[in-house]
């Protein structure tokens, strides 16, 4: 089966550049499916200058070059009035509408090219609408993943009314949706209004890789608590710094623990700012550390060095870094009520917290450092591979094809 999967993006050491959980959840399932024997081809969602590996075809981009290319066609397209996303401006956007016209050129060209059988796109930004469009426009049989939907993402454009359209053109063109939860699942029908038997729910996963090394640096680390006597506990949390991430609870929290308490803050964004002002005007200064962004043997040991992962986020499909701390052997502190949180929960590894409340969260981090069960914890995050996720894949994805093909 050839596939045309995306947006997705190769690790940063193959030749790729950072980017969020849904496009890494992409690249992984596209790396499954092409370990199962299908001709897989993994459109980038930025430039991508390396090179394919042996099964997994990276499709190369370079938006500047692409753009110049097919700018005669888009100027023609605006000059004759096209217009696609200026309701969700609320202004007219040139440049917006010349985005979304050379996004829209670039995969009708790419389909044309990979003629697949069947694609697989991921996410709903507004950057995917374009895709969808040459999607369904191709006739091919085409299959939509959602890694989640907030209304609080922080971006320019009017993200309720978008989602209203986005999945309205996929209710009533009747495109199988992919959770990546069984939460997400319900919000997609319960919410939106989708058909049941369209929806299904394929998880993420974690790779062996990161389990080896993950393996090797909690080793380390437990010989070298056994041999030190500080008392310190390091609470981590890993994630853009932005407002649905909700770092500020945590902080909030660090008042209410006692002063051995020490909080890694490890990712980058907008609200760095206001999370290093609140930690210097309540006098946390010295126990908080801004790690930064934090990639591969770096984050991993950044994880292994710390005995407690908090993730206080007001809306989180799965949830990546869930499993890279289980698989670091942290207890997990988090909201009862995330999307993702209850097919992965397991008693010996979570504690959850029901409100949003500094003093409840800051019980629990205390009442999760008691948790004894790191071996329980690092057997559990092996249920979660992305195998099992490629073969979940396989199985809807052919379903899919053989259907339009009958």
């Amino acid at each position: 089966m050839r596939v045309l999967i995306g947006p997705g993006m190769a690790p940063v050491n193959q030749g790729g550049q950072f980017a969020g959980g849904a496009a890494m959840a992409t690249y992984e399932i596209a790396r499954s499916l092409s370990e199962l024997g299908h001709e897989v081809y993994l459109a980038t969602l930025h430039d991508f200058t390396g090179s394919s590996d042996q099964t997994l075809h990276i499709l190369r981009r370079r938006k500047l070059r692409e753009f110049l290319k097919a700018s005669p066609r888009i100027a023609l397209k605006l000059f004759k009035g096209e217009r696609n996303v200026e309701k969700y401006y609320g202004r007219p956007s040139l440049l917006e509408e010349a985005r979304f016209l050379g996004v829209r050129l670039y995969w009708k060209k790419l389909i044309d090219r990979v003629k697949p059988d069947i694609i697989s796109i991921h996410g709903n930004n507004l950057d995917r609408l374009p895709m969808i469009l040459s999607a369904v426009e191709s006739g091919a049989p085409f299959v939509f993943t959602s890694h989640g939907i907030s209304e609080e993402e922080e971006v320019k454009y009017d993200l309720k009314v978008f989602l209203e359209d986005f999945f309205g053109f996929l209710k009533s063109n009747e495109i199988p949706v992919i959770s990546v939860s069984s939460g997400l699942r319900s919000k997609i029908i319960d919410d939106i209004g989708y058909k049941s038997e369209l929806c299904t729910v394929i998880g993420n996963g974690i790779s062996h890789e990161f389990l080896e090394r993950a393996s090797r640096y909690k080793e380390k680390r437990v010989k070298e608590k056994g041999n030190a006597q500080s008392s310190e506990v390091k609470l981590i949390t890993v994630g853009s710094l932005i407002k649905r991430k909700n770092q500020l609870l945590v902080m909030e929290a660090m008042k209410h623990l006692p002063e051995n308490y020490k909080y890694v803050v490890v990712g980058d964004g907008p609200e760095r700012e206001n999370l290093e002002r609140f930690a210097n005007s309540n006098g946390l200064a010295s126990r908080v550390d801004f790690a930064g962004r934090l990639l591969g043997e770096e984050l991993i040991q950044a994880y292994s060095e710390c005995d407690v992962f908090a993730l206080t986020s007001t809306s989180e499909a799965f949830g990546l870094v869930f499993l890279e701390a289980l698989a670091c052997g942290l207890p997990v502190v988090t909201m009862e009520d995330l999307e993702g949180v209850k097919d992965i929960y397991q008693p010996d590894c979570f504690e959850l917290v029901e409100e949003y409340d500094s003093v409840e969260l800051a019980e629990a981090i205390v009442k999760s450092t008691r948790k004894i069960g790191r071996e329980q914890m690092m057997e559990h995050v092996k249920k979660f591979s992305w195998e099992k996720v490629g073969t979940q894949y396989n199985e809807t994805l052919s379903s899919v094809a053989g259907q339009n093909h009958s």
